[in-house]
């Protein structure tokens, strides 16, 4: 039964080598594993360093945030090289060169950093100091600025330039002009210059004439100067002679007329009433006069009251004066701006101003110093400010005496003094000429004084002729005829 047991060994040592070659592969299998793991974990860590010098891990997971979106051909870092060359291309413009990033971003740093440095050669002040701190959009916008500044300084230079243009053009126009005027005044001048010497020359050959010719010639020019002086004096003689014979037969005839008929009294027409007072209101002080709008009765105008019993005083001096507020057509309200308590107002007393007329305007003359106000100083302007009031009252104003004259107003007699010594006249040069001045005042106002009576036309002093208008108590307040005469 050998043969039982040997079968059995065969059996046991094919398992063993089959146990030995599953070990055999196994263990190989594990070492091309383990191999094959080792190569894996090599690529892993060589792809993972990869993968950190491309990306932080937080970069790596917001790659697509920092990137942007990209096409499935595209890669990131493809879509970043491309981002890249796009703001190459807006920086430098095209082409755009092939080569790293580095050097891509060096290219666009040099360029700027030249276009910077050329740019504050040009304009030092235009950009900062420091290229790095300046953006490429910072320089840009300080030179839109600059250049916006340099347009609006150019503009308002052309319009400088357009002004001055316009001036230099007026300039030019009136210097024309000038140059014309100056031309002409030149020719003038010259003819001026001329004449002057042909004038030259025939005063110097006048003088080139002997003595005894000139002496001569002078003799018989003032020979025919007596002749003539004679004929005038003659005819003067005549005249004064024919005046004084006119002169006594107008007196002669006067004093006819005087002995067959008394002069009649030419101030009667001073002492005519306008109005009479129609209305009284004691309480306020108001009265009405029987004079309106249709006999030219105007606010302001004043009056002197005067008793209806009682003819006008030579004086002028009534009771009361009032001054007209109020004018309707046939009457008129005035207020009472001094009265006699103890002549009252009543009614039917008259009113009268001499100046105003309500069928005339009388024709007045004024002459000599007037005190309008009272206080002893003789007024500067009195004359002036009595002519205006004439005239604001509806009367005329005249310089000398005529037919035409109603009535003449005489102040006090200008003082001419006595004439000025030589003494006077070396420390006052002008008192001769003062002196004259007022003699010839004098002589105006007796002259105007002395016609009018001649005419036997009314003369009234500063006071008559106040009370006669109305206006005594009224010219005393502080700017009374100003205030008429505005």
């Amino acid at each position: 039964m050998p043969a039982g047991p040997r079968q059995q060994s065969n059996a046991m040592l094919y398992t063993l080598i089959t146990f030995v070659a599953l070990f055999i592969i196994a263990v190989t299998a594990a070492i091309i594993y383990y191999v094959k793991a080792e190569e894996y974990r090599t690529n892993s860590i060589n792809l993972q360093e990869q993968k950190d010098e491309l990306a932080t891990p937080r970069e790596w997971t917001q790659r697509g945030s920092l990137v942007g979106a990209k096409s499935k051909q595209e890669s990131y870092l493809g879509k970043m090289i491309g981002g890249l060359d796009q703001m190459m291309l807006l920086t430098l413009g095209a082409p755009v060169t092939e080569g790293s990033a580095e050097t891509k971003v060096a290219a666009v740093q040099a360029k700027y950093t030249d276009f910077i440095n050329n740019l504050r050669a040009v304009e030092p002040n235009m950009i900062e100091a420091d290229p790095n701190s300046t953006g490429l959009l910072r320089a840009a916008s300080q030179i839109t600025n600059r250049l916006e500044n340099v347009n609006a300084a150019n503009a308002e230079l052309k319009k400088q330039l357009d002004e001055l243009q316009g001036s230099f053009d007026a300039t030019t126009t009136n210097w024309r002009e000038t140059e014309k005027n100056l031309l002409a005044e030149k020719d003038k001048i010259q003819n001026q210059y001329d004449q002057v010497q042909q004038d030259y020359s025939d005063l110097k050959a006048q003088l080139e004439k002997t003595t005894d010719e000139q002496v001569r010639m002078l003799r018989t020019e003032l020979d025919e100067q007596k002749s003539d002086y004679r004929t005038l004096n003659d005819l003067l003689l005549k005249t004064q002679a024919q005046l004084g014979q006119a002169e006594q037969r107008m007196q002669l005839a006067l004093q006819k007329v005087r002995n067959m008929e008394p002069l009649p009294d030419m101030e009667v027409a001073a002492y005519k009433p306008d109005g009479e007072i129609l209305l009284i209101d004691e309480r306020t002080g108001i009265v009405h006069i029987n004079l309106g709008s249709d006999d030219r009765v105007y606010p302001g105008l004043t009056f002197s009251v005067y008793d209806k019993s009682a003819p006008i005083p030579q004086t002028g001096e009534g009771k009361a004066q009032i001054e007209v507020f109020g004018v309707e057509k046939n009457f008129s309200s005035a207020r009472i701006i001094q009265s006699n308590p103890k002549k009252p107002i009543i009614l039917g007393d008259l009113a009268a101003n001499l100046i105003w007329d309500k069928n005339k305007a009388n024709m007045f003359v004024a002459a000599g110093q007037f005190d309008l106000n009272n206080d002893g100083m003789i007024d500067a302007h009195g004359k002036e400010e009595i002519e205006n009031l004439i005239r604001q009252w509806g009367g005329k104003v005249s310089d000398s005496v005529s037919v035409d004259t109603d009535f003449v107003v005489l102040g006090a007699a200008p003082q001419a003094g006595r004439k000025p010594t030589f003494e006077e006249l070396e420390i006052y040069p002008n008192a001769m000429k003062d002196w004259e001045a007022a003699m010839q005042n004098l002589e105006l106002y007796q002259g105007i004084e002395g016609r009018a009576r001649a005419l036997s036309i009314p003369i009234f002093n500063t006071q008559r002729f106040l009370y006669l208008i109305g206006y005594e108590s009224l010219a005393r307040r502080p700017g009374a005829f100003q205030a008429v005469n505005q």
